[in-house]
């Protein structure tokens, strides 16, 4: 395709420039760093699944008794105890099933990426946004700053996805 009678363009009806090499290095650390976040998702789940709430009231006691004994009113200490006490055999299996759907939603589409199937890139977004709009959603509840770092991880992770995206689309056109 010709404009204006200058070299030939395949770009169609975007004027985006292509992602530089330092977009495209991001990327690919970005899509491992996701994939290694869903096997951790993954594990997650398991082990949420197997640790019951008796034990895990039995496990952040035995680390926060000293620490209670020294200062009975320490932040960190005081909240894991009752966070403990508040964690039910119903948000284990949520906490387990959110974690391994998470994972495997991540692992299967990242390893889709990897090979460059074009159906992976906008899947991929889709759900990083959906999960994006469910974090913004219990961070104002929570104020969490790592929910808040894993929710702008996110954010950057779908703005280098859509620029690979385009930049294959790009590539796949002009090969025919």
């Amino acid at each position: 395709m010709r404009r204006n009678g200058s070299s030939s363009s395949v770009r169609g009806s975007s004027t985006a420039p292509a992602p530089t090499p330092i977009e495209r290095k991001a990327f690919k650390v970005g899509v491992i760093l996701k994939l290694i976040d869903g096997v951790l998702e993954i594990l997650g789940a398991v082990a949420v699944w197997i640790v019951r709430p008796a034990m895990l009231i039995a496990l952040v006691r035995f680390l926060t008794v000293d620490e209670l004994a020294e200062d009975p009113h320490d932040f960190i200490a005081t909240h894991a105890v009752a966070w403990a006490h508040h964690y039910s055999n119903g948000t284990r299996l949520f906490s387990a099933a959110y974690l391994l759907a998470h994972g495997i939603v991540k692992v299967v589409l990242v390893i889709a990426l990897l090979r460059r199937r074009l159906w992976a890139y906008p899947t991929l977004i889709g759900c990083l946004l959906l999960f994006i709009a469910y974090q913004c959603y219990r961070l104002v509840g929570t104020h969490s700053i790592a929910l808040g770092l894993f929710t702008v991880f996110d954010a950057v992770i779908v703005w280098l996805v859509w620029r690979e995206f385009r930049r294959l689309l790009r590539e796949r056109r002009a090969a025919g």
